[in-house]
């Protein structure tokens, strides 16, 4: 221990710490400054963990998520919007014309020409081909028909194109259909070009004014839509109470007006009726 005498005066500061140093050999351990304190933590920044009784660092607590509820779809007031699909229309049923079988000789003098003649009926029908071709072939190759203006007829199988006429006995719908541009309106029958159309309804129920003698209205039908085809375009009145009634008369629409009911176009002295 260095002892400075009484009275001596005290060495500066820096002389005696340099003797303690000599004196000792242990240099003196500089006091540092205390660290300036740390600027406060932002909300943005996370806290460390902060140190515990025992010395350990408490670890910061994991923070519990929140569920995050999906918002639910509120109904809308608009009707969904869906596609319009087009329904698609079965095809039409094919129509099948059945051909009656043979055929039939020449009859009639030809003098204004010869007509070959096919005779079908739709399938729809029902009907016998054979049947209804019986009364097409007696009825034009009858006197009183219009071989007695001159024609010849003859019934063949002929393919279509090479035919002159075709007589058929079809649905309704279907005569309205091969009839058009004239109206028939499901009831009534025609002759379109070398087409005579025959109403299934007609053939098989006749008209009021021949109620009860269908067999008689068919030869009438036959010998009108015929007559058209052979050049009589016209549509006679009754000529008189009480005589015959001309078979190019519409009895469907007129009925019989005061004539007697005549089935052929021709009386059997040769003269036209009507």
């Amino acid at each position: 221990m260095l002892i400075r005498p009484a009275g001596a005066p005290r060495p500066p500061r820096l002389v005696a710490l340099a003797l303690l140093v000599l004196l000792t050999g242990c240099a003196a351990t500089p006091v540092l400054a205390a660290p300036a304190a740390a600027p406060p933590t932002s909300a943005a920044t996370s806290p460390g963990p902060t140190p515990s009784a025992t010395g350990q660092p408490t670890p910061t607590p994991t923070p519990t998520r929140t569920p995050t509820r999906k918002p639910t779809a509120k109904p809308s007031s608009k009707p969904p919007t869906t596609t319009p699909t087009t329904a698609t229309a079965p095809p039409p049923a094919a129509i099948v014309w059945k051909l009656a079988p043979g055929g039939t000789d020449v009859v009639g003098p030809g003098t204004k020409g010869l007509i070959q003649y096919r005779v079908e009926v739709e399938q729809a029908t029902g009907l016998s081909a054979s049947a209804v071709a019986a009364v097409v072939d007696v009825t034009l190759g009858n006197a009183r028909g219009w071989t007695n203006a001159g024609w010849a007829f003859q019934r063949v199988t002929l393919p279509a194109a090479q035919v002159d006429m075709i007589v058929r006995v079809a649905t309704p719908k279907t005569v309205d259909k091969y009839c058009a541009p004239l109206k028939t309106n499901g009831v009534v029958s025609c002759r379109n070009g070398n087409l005579v159309m025959l109403n299934l309804t007609r053939w098989n129920t006749g008209v009021p004014a021949y109620s009860g003698d269908v067999d008689q209205y068919r030869i009438l039908l036959v010998n009108h839509e015929v007559g058209h085809r052979v050049g009589n375009a016209g549509h006679p009145p009754c000529p008189g109470p009480g005589l015959p009634q001309p078979v190019m008369m519409q009895v469907y629409f007129t009925g019989l007006q005061g004539c007697v009911k005549n089935v052929w176009p021709y009386a059997e002295d040769g003269t036209k009726i009507g």
